[in-house]
């Protein structure tokens, strides 16, 4: 079966890193892999597409979920060594890989169907003005908006 029709999106790769970004290797909650997903993309991932992506990753066999605690397997710890072991920013460092396993997955193996508890998944805007292209889409989802009137940032 093919990449595309398997569904690798570039999303696998942002929370792959971000897993092992998140406590060095070890074990991390989901606040501490939202917290590495949010610098290594500067967004926050919406619960489906990290559930998307967990589950690509886990029938790739790169990464472990157990009791709400996310972590690389050993193979997915060799493919982490060798995507950090090219020196380059952490932004650049998403963007290569994403590229590339959107056309080359990692992995030939098909997804573990899985999902993320949404009530650990507190999600929130906020804005500097109720517009955006954004603020529809959040507001349809059911996504708390709170606008910040604040003029400017310095």
């Amino acid at each position: 079966m093919g990449t595309e029709l398997r569904g690798w999106t570039g999303a696998e790769a942002w929370i792959f890193l971000s897993i092992g970004d998140a406590r060095a290797g070890a074990e991390a909650s989901l606040e501490n892999v939202i917290a590495a997903a949010d610098s290594n993309n500067h967004a926050i991932p919406r619960p489906d597409e990290f559930s998307q992506a967990v589950g690509q990753l886990l029938g790739a066999g790169l990464v472990r979920v157990t009791n709400d605690r996310y972590s690389l397997t050993a193979s997915g710890k060799k493919l982490y060594k060798q995507i950090n072991s090219t020196r380059r920013g952490h932004i650049e460092r998403f963007i290569d890989t994403a590229k590339v396993w959107r056309t080359a997955a990692p992995s030939a193996e098909a997804a573990i169907p899985w999902e993320v508890d949404r009530e650990r998944f507190d999600l929130q805007l906020g804005c500097l003005g109720m517009i955006g292209p954004l603020l529809d889409e959040a507001i349809s989802l059911g996504i708390p908006v709170s606008e910040y009137k604040i003029r400017n940032l310095y």
